[in-house]
């Protein structure tokens, strides 16, 4: 068994790494803000777009292949090209909008750009919930199975703890 103290130094190692992994992709999305103005005076639009979905499509392909024994590196590294492609041409984007519409629709048209942007957050928010959801209840029916009375292994720890099933 392990003491409190190495479980508790234990959590704060998993909470600092996943500080460390988060922060290199938030600097993954403010390194790309910077740069995108000069990503489209240097390639325009159209192959600012194309060279963004290519490295948008490879990060989500990256990110695809984590599994519980990655390591924090990789993760820091697909983390970061994730939120650099991102935004990569989000302000572009939005600035060629907003450029295209007269003087006078500019404030509807922002009404509009953020009530979309917050609707589809929410839609995201509402369908990530979804899918945690279910894979809870998907893992506990996939192992109430294993906690049934009847099994040996139920049996024998109830022995060890001094109790028996039926109670």
């Amino acid at each position: 068994f392990h003491s409190h103290q190495q479980i508790h130094s234990g959590s704060d190692l998993d909470a600092l790494n996943a500080g460390i992994t988060m922060g290199i992709a938030g600097l993954g999305a403010l390194t790309s803000a910077l740069l995108s103005s000069r990503a489209l005076a240097l390639f325009g639009i159209r192959l600012l777009l194309v060279i963004d979905m290519v490295l948008l499509s490879l990060s989500w392909y990256l990110m695809s292949r984590v599994d519980l024994s990655a390591d924090i590196t990789w993760l820091a590294i697909r983390g970061f090209m994730m939120e650099f492609s991102i935004l990569l041409v989000f302000s572009p984007l939005a600035a060629r909008a907003f450029a295209s519409l007269e003087g006078s629709k500019r404030e509807e048209g922002a009404a509009v750009f953020n009530f979309s942007k917050t609707v589809g957050f929410s839609l995201g928010a509402a369908f990530t919930g979804v899918l945690m959801y279910r894979g809870t209840q998907t893992n506990w029916a996939r192992y109430h199975g294993f906690l049934e009375p009847s099994r040996e292994a139920v049996e024998s720890l109830a022995n060890t703890l001094g109790t028996s099933v039926g109670e």
